[in-house]
């Protein structure tokens, strides 16, 4: 090669121990498309690498095996944050590029599998005990809708939305209620009406009490007497009372009631007027004083019955009349 004042150079390589002063190892680098990315998705690595690399080897930090080609694709199938790393080489030397927390896997959303709630009559469920409800290890940052009694929880992210639904039942309040069944005075039969109830808890008014459905009791005195009756289930308790009239213990009392017996003496019938409230009287009966009836109804239809004491002999006897309100006793005398 001549220069422009005629002098001549010679241009040949030189190596410096044996290489090329050309030859350098190589710098490590690499890139990712995308960075995050749905879990089941594909990644796509690419070699930044200089000085021409001839062998790679990539790390992807789920515990995969490593990859040796020099442009792969890779799948993740577990939502995470992973660091990769790349070791590239050539005959002069190698290098590693580690990117920290470089991928980011996002799972697609789980609400979970469908479920069902009871709660109590009257009130709301709360978030918690809706989620619990739910099966299939459901995210926890979801959110919750409702249409009447169906609840609907919902997960949206960038890889998609999942929902789940909780249908609630509600358990009913408990209602107590009783009503008197038979009136032999003093010994009272009580049916217990109650709904929705599991457990029982009678208080008599004389001191008795009861755990029993249904009671049967005698009572020794005469006198008005509180009947109270809690009928309990896992939501609560409701309480129902009656006032009871015994009048009949010995024929020693005699219970007052807007009842009225005429005539009073009687000789061949008598009139027994119930007054307005005679839809609720269950039961009419005449009993002598050893405490025998004589005469018995329970078809009660109207607010006046007249019934015949043709075959009763002079004497004292009583009307016993059993009603929602209690038992009555009102004495009735015969003369012929």
């Amino acid at each position: 090669m001549t220069n422009d004042n005629g002098d001549c150079w010679y241009i040949d390589d030189i190596k410096i121990d044996g290489k090329d002063a050309t030859s350098l190892p190589v710098v490590a680098d690499f890139s990712a498309t995308p960075t995050q990315v749905c879990v089941g998705n594909e990644v796509s690595f690419t070699d930044l690498s200089t000085n021409t690399p001839t062998s790679w080897e990539w790390d992807f930090g789920d515990g995969t095996p490593s990859v040796t080609e020099q442009n792969p694709k890779h799948i993740y199938t577990t939502a995470g944050t992973y660091t990769v790393s790349l070791s590239a080489s050539n005959a002069d030397g190698g290098d590693i590029k580690t990117m920290n927390n470089y991928i980011t896997v996002v799972a697609t959303p789980n609400a979970g599998t469908d479920g069902t709630l009871e709660i109590c009559e009257g009130t709301t469920p709360s978030n918690e005990d809706l989620f619990n409800a739910l099966g299939g290890n459901p995210d926890s940052d979801g959110t919750w809708s409702n249409n009447g009694l169906v609840y609907t929880y919902s997960l949206t992210n960038d890889c998609g939305t999942s929902t789940a639904t909780v249908t609630v039942t509600e358990k009913p309040l408990p209602k107590a209620n009783f009503t008197i069944v038979e009136d032999n005075s003093p010994v009272i039969k009580f049916s217990n009406t109650s709904t929705n109830a599991s457990t029982y808890l009678w208080n008599l008014g004389d001191g008795t009490t009861s755990q029993d459905e249904n009671v049967e009791h005698t009572y020794t005195a005469n006198g008005s007497y509180t009947i109270n009756l809690q009928s309990t289930n896992d939501c609560g308790n409701s309480e129902k009372e009656e006032t009871l009239t015994i009048g009949t213990v010995g024929f020693e009392g005699i219970a007052k009631a807007s009842i009225k017996i005429y005539p009073n003496p009687a000789n061949d019938y008598v009139k027994i007027d119930l007054g307005k409230d005679y839809n609720q009287v269950k039961s009419v009966a005449i009993v002598n004083s050893f405490g025998q009836t004589l005469y018995l109804t329970k078809e009660v239809n109207q607010s006046v019955l007249n019934l015949s004491v043709k075959d009763l002999n002079s004497g004292v006897y009583f009307v016993r009349v059993l009603s929602n309100k209690g038992v009555f006793v009102l004495e009735l005398v015969i003369l012929k």
